[in-house]
């Protein structure tokens, strides 16, 4: 297939980058950039990917709400617990740069 070193390549980049994921989870009220910081110094990173932090944190998603009186399915927004990853790198012109994704809610993404 024409394909199959790039998919393998994709996959080794995604394996890479999941080997960096912090083992266990960030509380919510943790700075994730300190602790990302601490890595680039124990590590002495000078440029590419530092880490991934994992966080489970209060979101806004959505949800099919039944509701009797109308019998219709209505989409309603409700607060929920969703996974964060938090990506950090140094980048060479940019220096340290990080992105937040959360994987519960949809079309919400952060970078600074």
């Amino acid at each position: 297939m024409r394909n199959e070193p790039a998919i393998s390549s994709r996959r080794r980049r995604w394996r890479k980058w999941r080997d960096w994921a912090v083992g266990e989870y960030v509380k919510p009220s943790e700075d994730k950039e300190a602790i990302a910081r601490q890595i680039v110094a124990e590590q002495k990173i000078a440029a590419g990917p530092v880490c991934v932090i994992k966080s489970v944190e209060p979101c806004w998603s959505y949800d099919i709400y039944r509701s009797r009186e109308e019998k219709k399915l209505k989409l309603v927004k409700r607060p929920r617990q969703c996974l964060f990853l938090y990506h950090y790198q140094i980048h060479p012109v940019f220096g340290f740069m990080n992105a937040g994704f959360s994987r519960g809610s949809v079309f919400r993404c952060r970078f600074a």
